[in-house]
């Protein structure tokens, strides 16, 4: 959490976790486990204990949740240009990191559709970071 909490701060994104309130999880964690949840009913307490706190709905809801899907989006619609900024041109490039055009043409298959999503992010936070660090 205090990762997410540091990486979601410099985007000026705020993270809101109800599930890792620290008194939620000191007293599920004094809780025997056999009450804490089951097979039928999973995470039974937290939910009780969060009745009034939260929404119905968000109580309901709970489970694991991917951000890939949004990740994913950005890729292919909101960050595309930013995306092709960082692959042109590139300093990744210039040092021979990455075979820039191939990774271009790579990126815009999978814009496309044509192929399945690959593991971008490296790339493109040593490019930022290249680009803000390195003269």
């Amino acid at each position: 959490m205090g990762y997410a909490e540091r990486i979601t701060s410099r985007h000026g994104v705020g993270l809101a976790d109800p599930w890792s309130d620290r008194r939620l999880v000191d007293f599920i964690l004094a809780c025997p486990q056999h009450l804490v949840g089951n097979v039928l009913e999973a995470k039974r307490i937290a939910r009780r204990a969060m009745k009034g706190v939260m929404s119905d709905e968000a109580i309901r809801s709970i489970r694991k949740v991917s951000p890939e899907g949004l990740y994913v989006d950005a890729l292919r619609r909101k960050a595309h240009a930013k995306v092709l900024d960082l692959l042109t041109n590139s300093r990744c490039g210039e040092l021979g990191y990455i075979d820039e055009p191939a990774l271009r043409a790579r990126f815009e298959r999978y814009v496309r559709g044509e192929e399945t999503i690959f593991d971008l992010w490296p790339t493109l936070s040593l490019e930022i970071w290249l680009r803000r660090y390195w003269g």
